[in-house]
């Protein structure tokens, strides 16, 4: 097998040496609640779309509401700021995934729930700017403390 030139390999580690890095994706989600979630959206848009964009949160809170919306997805609609009936103050997890659609049957509401979803900044906002949506959820746990 021929050799590469002398000097081609010390090339190619130097440029090996000054490439970008590979960023490792994070896999485990920055863990939340839902009051403190709306509050950081709400205070800053802009800086929360950039710090959780495209990425896993795990939001806990008490679920307000559970329904089926159009196109057959079901929503949990966890309080993020205040008891009223206001979707604007609350965290939407969309779910789509016919397991834990059943699993979504089973909630307690009102009653607590930790959920995990992927934030998407061109979808996030719900009702004009306000509230946060999640969408690809999946129920961790349930007012029980287990995953069901």
């Amino acid at each position: 097998m021929p050799r590469a030139p002398q000097g081609t390999e010390a090339d190619l580690a130097a440029l090996d040496a000054g490439a970008p890095k590979k960023q490792t994706e994070r896999t485990t989600p920055s863990s939340l609640t839902a009051q403190a979630t709306v509050s950081e959206f709400e205070g800053n848009q802009l800086r929360f779309d950039s710090k959780y964009d495209n990425r896993m949160l795990q939001i806990s809170g008490p679920a307000r509401k559970v329904s089926e919306v159009r196109g057959g997805s079901v929503w949990i609609t966890i309080v993020g700021r205040t008891s009223e009936d206001r979707l604007w103050d609350d965290v939407i997890c969309d779910i789509t995934d016919g397991a834990q659609k059943a699993k979504a049957t089973q909630l307690d509401v009102p009653g607590p729930v930790t959920v995990a979803g992927t934030y998407h900044s061109a979808h996030g906002a719900i009702n004009g700017g306000v509230g946060v949506r999640l969408s690809d959820c999946n129920i961790q746990r349930t007012s029980g403390g287990g995953a069901k």
